[in-house]
């Protein structure tokens, strides 16, 4: 059996505060914390999502929106944003310690989690 851990999505349980897009504020704060040198705060620049239609803007990486209603059209990303950034979470609330405290929180949870998971009889 076979358990997927994606940090990513994760912590956001564990901090409802912490959830983010592709790419946003949430991804870059952990790569503050890994390599502050990865970063270039000068590049940051808004999201900018793209519809499928005049009618349908983009509501999400895989919706679009029509008349207040999301509907699902899963799409690459490159179709769906010009930069790679998508979601709430704006670059500019990204700081190392926000990294540091999501990335510890998410390690300690998914040692926890192995341990548990190990005791499954199989």
């Amino acid at each position: 059996m076979l358990a997927e851990l994606n940090w990513w999505r994760y912590v956001w349980d564990l901090n409802s505060a912490w959830r983010g897009g592709h790419a946003g504020g949430q991804e870059t704060a952990a790569i503050l914390a890994i390599n502050p040198d990865w970063v270039d705060r000068s590049a940051f620049e808004p999201a900018k999502m793209q519809g499928v239609g005049e009618e349908l803007p983009a509501s999400g990486w895989d919706c679009v929106q029509y008349k207040g209603v999301d509907i699902p059209v899963p799409r690459l990303d490159v179709d769906v944003t010009d930069n790679g950034w998508l979601g709430p979470d704006h670059l500019e609330t990204a700081t190392s310690e926000w990294g540091e405290q999501m990335l510890d929180a998410a390690a300690d949870w998914a040692v926890d989690f192995i341990e548990a998971y190990r005791k499954i009889k199989m």
